[in-house]
């Protein structure tokens, strides 16, 4: 009988918490930098939620985490042959950063730079995020794309754009696209 009453009671308690837990948040009473914080704090969980598994390479470069997460070959907007490659920056500092002038990411084969080129994807949403600043403890998914010489390995290069010292070494990584 005892056991019965504490189930009972355990289970009473688990609905109230539960139902709290799912009850609508009041917002109205928050100030706007609270708010402010708010969004941010949901920002930082949703980016640890995107973050990707695996990485071809990653690696530290200052204050970015870089992930060069894909590696893929297609055709550019011509129908040439072209790799894409898709990178994860994670701004660990904080100030915010512009992709566009903090990381460089590069590509080659047989120890030549390839040329930047268009690959076309209407689903793909990305492209349009490469102007967007990263907000500090958040992170963005962007892609670069080159056109290929031949079907050898394409090593690819991210760097700090503004890196004068040459203090902190690049990622570099060679990919077999076959």
């Amino acid at each position: 009988m005892k056991k019965l009453i504490a189930i009972i009671l355990a289970t009473i308690m688990m609905l109230g918490l539960v139902s709290t837990a799912f009850a609508a948040v009041d917002l109205s009473g928050m100030t706007v930098e609270e708010l402010n914080e708010l969004k941010h704090q949901i920002e930082i969980e949703l980016s640890k939620l995107n973050a990707p598994t695996e990485a071809v390479i990653a690696g530290d470069l200052g204050t970015l985490h870089v992930a060069i997460t894909k590696v893929v070959k297609g055709e550019d907007f011509e129908g040439n042959p072209a790799v894409t490659i898709e990178y994860y920056l994670t701004n660990n500092g904080n100030a915010p950063v512009s992709p566009i002038t903090s990381v460089y990411v590069t590509a080659s084969q047989n120890g030549k730079d390839l040329e930047n080129t268009v690959v076309i994807n209407p689903d793909d949403k990305t492209s349009m995020t490469t102007f967007e600043d990263i907000a500090p403890q958040t992170s963005k998914t962007l892609k670069s794309s080159y056109k290929l010489v031949d079907d050898s390995p394409v090593t690819v290069k991210a760097s700090l754009l503004l890196d004068f010292t040459g203090a902190i070494p690049p990622l570099e990584a060679t990919v077999d696209i076959k």
